[in-house]
């Protein structure tokens, strides 16, 4: 019992993105830096992402739903991919150099 208390109070204090914090970003169009910390296969490292949905899972989780520029990664990258905010252990705005996946879209419209 006191283990599966520890663990949780673990996850929480290492929680790094909090739920207003993914809704700033998404308003301010800002690309982010993560720290994921990888469970169950997924692999643990710094992913590049643009955030578009804040959530929760089927399972009732807090997510992020974004789209993930470079970065560590089990799968091909740049890709549509969903985190768990409490395996996100670092937040941080990164310079918005570059098209957005927005600008894709737009394009991929008016073709």
């Amino acid at each position: 019992m006191a283990l599966g208390l520890y663990n949780t109070l673990q996850k929480l204090i290492l929680e790094a993105a909090s739920r207003s914090q993914v809704e700033d970003a998404i308003e301010k169009k800002q690309r982010i830096r993560i720290y994921y910390r990888g469970e169950d296969g997924d692999i643990s490292g710094y992913r590049n992402i643009e955030p578009y949905v804040v959530g929760l899972s089927t399972a009732g989780n807090p997510i992020v739903r974004a789209w993930q520029i470079n970065g560590v990664t089990d799968t091909e990258s740049p890709m549509w991919k969903t985190f768990r905010l409490d395996k996100i252990t670092d937040w941080r705005p990164f310079p918005n150099d570059g098209p957005k996946i927005s600008s894709y879209f737009k394009e991929s419209k008016s073709s």
